[in-house]
């Protein structure tokens, strides 16, 4: 089943749910379809898979690759789980980013 996108996303997912993170990261990492590495979910498990391993810079670069209509709720949880995670320098970086979304609204 290694090489079957389906059962390796929803691998990915149950292990994150689990907290087997380093596997979820390797089950993510082996989707080969186009359709789910681009889709908002699968990079969001897959972000939220980073930050929990202590790659936060990976993250980021997912939320910098991703388009700006997708992005708002990609970059709260990337600011929140950073936090929590002690990388208080991604979370200070989503958290500005968040307020530059604020300003841009008012």
């Amino acid at each position: 089943m290694a090489n079957d996108d389906d059962f390796n996303w929803n691998h990915g997912i149950a292990l994150a749910n689990t907290k087997d993170y380093r596997g979820a990261e390797e089950a993510f990492n082996n989707v080969q379809s186009d359709n789910y590495r681009a889709d908002p979910v699968f990079l969001s498990w897959l972000a939220r898979v980073y930050i929990m391993i202590g790659k936060p810079q990976n993250a980021w670069e997912l939320y910098e690759s991703m388009s700006p209509t997708n992005n708002f709720a990609f970059l709260v949880m990337i600011a929140n789980d950073c936090y929590k995670m002690g990388h208080f320098f991604w979370a200070l970086r989503a958290f500005d980013n968040l307020e530059k979304f604020d300003a841009d609204e008012q």
